[in-house]
């Protein structure tokens, strides 16, 4: 299954031409793609939109938490706010530290 990744940028604006018919013609079935914005346009097969909203600073905290047992509350506030990161990337550092590949769960 392909994922294109920031297909908004594809979008043409100004004299650079829309690509969008060149994705939605090579690539058939399920595809899945990023974007930052909403893309306003006719595609030939109606997307399904999911939206997700950025986290809370209290649901980083709780990230920033359960990727680092020993740290306080506190500091898990401190990181949540110090360093807004998105969940893959707080839990990654975590992982490589505590010498796992797995995921902490």
């Amino acid at each position: 299954m392909p994922l294109v990744r920031q297909i908004d940028a594809l979008g043409g604006s100004g004299e650079v031409p829309d690509r969008l018919d060149l994705v939605e013609s090579e690539l058939s079935g399920l595809v899945l793609a990023t974007t930052t914005r909403p893309i306003a346009r006719r595609w030939k097969h109606v997307p399904v939109f999911v939206e997700l909203p950025a986290l809370t600073g209290a649901q980083r905290a709780k990230l920033w938490q359960r990727a680092l047992p020993p740290a306080t509350p506190g500091d898990a506030d401190v990181l949540a706010t110090m360093y807004p990161l998105a969940p893959a990337l707080i839990a990654q550092p975590a992982w490589s530290r505590c010498g796992s590949a797995d995921p902490i769960r």
